[in-house]
């Protein structure tokens, strides 16, 4: 039998209020989250205290072709003084002076000879050699050397004026060594990198007697010099090489006016020279007395003949706004391994494109304008009009560069123009710069195929144009003040542009690891109910203890131990900020839950206070009437 009396009703609603209570403490300590212990307070200290290296100038004066009174005048103390100001040389390192004779006086020469006679300068120090002879007027320019010495040529008179006449040179080399591209946009900063190698073939079925192919321990072998160089800037860096066919860099392709062009009214040469021998003709028939003909002679017909004989073939041009969408047609044509990599790792894509026949060659120009104007000059005119030798190697340089374009955070595309015959024209594919290789077989067609690959000169050029692509992409310091003239390395990058490379990728990782560090201490800080898994905590310490063992090296001297524990420190730091089981809970702060659960809640509450206060009315009704 059901008791039915005010008292059982207020009992049951008593015990069923007491049963949702007990329950919320036990909802919470189930809801409780896992919080691994942060050092927040030294994360604090991070931003306030960033770890850089600056570099040292050391200087050695070489006066060895000065009289001996102005040998004396540069050992002046006053002048010692002056030059260490100048340079802003510390006072630890003493200024060295040498006059024994000089072999050469080529800066180049002279930078080998002090590499081999006096000690080596040690990393993130640049040794300034100031020579001081009666056969230079004035100071010009700073010879920066492809290790870690420079020269300057200086009257030996300029002991009087040194403040002046070395200030401006001074500031520049200062520009030049503290220069820091690490932080661009179009830099890719990063500890590891991913390099692929693709030989991109458009048009593969158009060459019907070749197939282009190239050997990927060749390719890397090619680029080895420049990147065993990267071994101390970058903490890993992996190659791999591919071949993919039917995929064009460009939809938009243009014909230059070289070959008489549609949009090109006045720039064939074929129309100057008809035009001149018309009005040539004219003019004698005007003087003999004789009408002028009003039709086309057969001396006329047959120029046009030769004319389109001799007429140089059309060449082809794209425009950087005719490539904004490479990422895309590449994309869509290919898939690279590197693509799908860990975030910790970059993919740089390093392409020798081959056009298609119908669009060969093919060159990258500004503008339309520049394109339109491209002609091919024959070998023998090119070198009678080039007289001197610096004319000849800044027109070749010019060429090589039209072959070539960088992707911003991306990589870098050079253009293979192989040629659609060969000299003896028996058939397609074996042009310059193409190394045949025949391919056996017992069927005709089989044995008349052969395979194309780069030729020496081919993959020197290729090499030259990826390794300036990868010093935009990797950030090389690319200022250039005109009064400093470089010396370039054969290797692709100078002794003191590692050290400056070294030295900004150490500041910008340091940067990096704080920021990524205290963004997310703010944040497990700010959001209590947050979860901070152990994985997630023991990142976080190791980052700190990789920094700080950066901060004692740098102490030290030793910038490349520093770089390698500073890029420890930036990947354990991104890898407790990317952690996927703390993502979901960053966007659920209190507020949210409150909204989401207190309209479940209340209508379960209000019952309970009613059937409380109907119970506790009828309790007091029954016994009053008792």
């Amino acid at each position: 039998m059901i008791d039915d009396t005010p008292w059982a009703r207020l009992a049951s609603v008593i015990l069923f209020a007491g049963f949702i209570f007990a329950c919320a403490p036990i909802a919470y300590y189930l809801a409780d989250v896992v919080r691994y212990p942060i050092n927040h307070e030294k994360i604090k200290t991070l931003q306030s205290t960033p770890i850089q290296y600056d570099y040292i100038i050391t200087l050695t004066v070489h006066t060895g072709q000065c009289s001996t009174s102005e040998t004396s005048s540069w050992a002046d103390s006053n002048v010692r003084t002056s030059l260490s100001e100048v340079f802003r040389s510390p006072a630890s390192k003493d200024i060295v002076y040498l006059a024994d004779p000089l072999s050469s006086k080529d800066p180049a020469a002279i930078i080998h000879s002090f590499d081999g006679t006096r000690p080596t300068p040690p990393s993130h120090e640049m040794d300034v050699v100031i020579v001081a002879t009666p056969d230079v007027v004035s100071v010009k320019s700073l010879y920066l050397g492809p290790t870690r010495r420079s020269v300057i040529f200086v009257p030996c008179t300029s002991h009087a004026t040194v403040r002046k006449d070395l200030s401006l040179i001074s500031l520049d080399l200062h520009a030049v060594l503290s220069s820091d591209r690490s932080k661009d946009t179009d830099v890719v900063s990063v500890p590891q990198y991913r390099i692929s190698m693709t030989l991109l073939d458009a048009a593969p079925l158009d060459r019907r007697n070749s197939t282009i192919t190239w050997s990927g321990a060749t390719m890397k072998k090619s680029m080895a010099s420049f990147l065993t160089r990267l071994d101390d800037a970058v903490t890993g860096l992996d190659i791999d090489t591919q071949i993919v066919r039917f995929v064009k860099i460009s939809d938009k392709v243009h014909k230059s006016c070289g070959g008489g062009g549609k949009d090109c009214p006045a720039s064939a040469k074929t129309s100057a020279k008809k035009s001149k021998k018309k009005s040539k003709k004219k003019d004698d028939g005007k003087k003999e007395g004789q009408e002028e003909p009003s039709e086309r002679t057969e001396e006329e017909g047959e120029d046009d003949k030769r004319d389109q004989k001799t007429s140089p073939p059309p060449l082809y041009f794209v425009t950087p706004k005719d490539l904004q969408r490479i990422r895309s047609l590449l994309s869509d044509g290919f898939n690279l391994e590197s693509g799908s990599l860990s975030p910790l790792v970059s993919p740089l894509h390093l392409i020798l494109y081959v056009p298609p026949p119908a669009e060969t060659p093919l060159y990258i120009v500004p503008d339309k304008a520049t394109g339109r104007a491209l002609e091919i000059v024959p070998a023998a005119a090119a070198a009678a009009e080039a007289a001197e030798a610096a004319e000849a190697a800044e027109a070749a340089a010019a060429e090589t560069n039209r072959l070539g374009f960088y992707v911003p955070r991306y990589g870098g595309v050079v253009v293979w123009n192989l040629a659609t015959t060969d000299e003896s024209g028996e058939g397609e594919g074996g042009g310059e710069g193409c190394s045949k290789k025949d391919l056996g077989g017992e069927s005709e067609s089989s044995a008349s195929r052969h395979q194309c690959q780069p030729s020496d000169s081919v993959l020197d050029i290729v090499s030259d144009l990826w390794v300036s692509q990868l010093r935009h992409l990797l950030g090389v310091a690319t200022t250039t003040p005109k009064s400093v003239v470089f010396l370039r390395s054969p290797d692709g990058i100078a002794e003191w542009e590692l050290d400056a490379l070294i030295r900004g990728r150490l500041s910008h990782f340091s940067s990096l690891t704080a920021k990524s560090l205290s963004a997310l201490s703010s944040l497990v800080q700010d959001m209590s109910h947050m979860s901070v898994p152990v994985l997630v905590g023991e990142s976080v310490a190791a980052s700190l203890e990789e920094y700080d063992l950066a901060r004692r090296k740098v102490l030290e001297g030793d910038v490349t131990s520093a770089l390698a524990h500073m890029s420890n420190a930036f990947n354990h730091a991104r890898l407790a900020e990317m952690e996927p089981s703390m993502a979901p809970l960053r966007y659920f702060p209190p507020v949210h839950l409150a909204a989401v659960y207190l309209p479940l809640i209340v209508p379960l509450l209000i019952p309970i206070v009613m059937g409380l206060k109907n119970g506790v009315k009828e309790w007091r009704e029954e016994k009053g009437k008792k």
